[in-house]
């Protein structure tokens, strides 16, 4: 089943992943009707259960792929749909998160799968980052990615707040490699 049926009419794009993985993903679909129609699923390459293949969900899967692949992350560090604890709110999710460690206790990685550039994408991540831990944020559509270190000590304004770094480290790199 052909991935851009899943994503017409949506903000992401498929411009940063291979042809390679966009078949490996479509290989998983499978069109089911659970009662409400035939919708498209796949096995989630982190959860290991059926999921239904939305368009962020998409971009999430090959996103995750490029994560083991390309920057040699392994899937027992990572996590999907992580709540987010922040005041009173516990609805709060992050699309994926990627662990210092394999127990999963020190969040590294936090990334968010929405379209790129939005102002309330970066203030998520800002609070996501503050609220786990984290020391990298990522946004990504699918077509964009925008990464982004915590700066804990901002001499600005003394406030935490997001700053551009070129890439994203590989699993054997470090968050100084990057800055350095």
């Amino acid at each position: 089943i052909a991935i851009s049926e899943s994503i017409k009419d949506s903000d992401v794009s498929l411009k940063q992943f291979t042809k390679e993985q966009i078949a490996a993903l479509e290989n998983r679909i499978q069109e089911k009707d659970l009662g409400d129609g035939l919708k498209p699923y796949a096995k989630c390459i982190i959860r290991k259960k059926e999921i239904v293949i939305k368009p962020e969900e998409v971009v999430r899967q090959l996103f995750t792929q490029k994560l083991i692949e390309e920057y040699n992350y392994p899937k027992e560090r990572i996590e999907f749909e992580k709540i987010v604890q922040m005041g009173r709110e516990s609805d709060n999710r992050a699309d994926i998160v990627i662990y210092e460690d394999d127990h999963k206790t020190a969040p590294y990685i936090v990334i968010e799968c929405k379209a790129v550039g939005k102002k309330k994408v970066k203030g998520q991540l800002e609070n996501y980052c503050k609220n786990l831990g984290a020391s990298i944020a990522v946004e990504t559509d699918g077509g964009e990615i925008k990464e982004f270190y915590y700066n804990r000590q901002s001499a600005k304004n003394k406030n935490y707040k997001l700053e551009k770094i070129d890439r994203l480290p590989k699993f054997n790199e470090t968050l100084d490699d990057i800055l350095n």
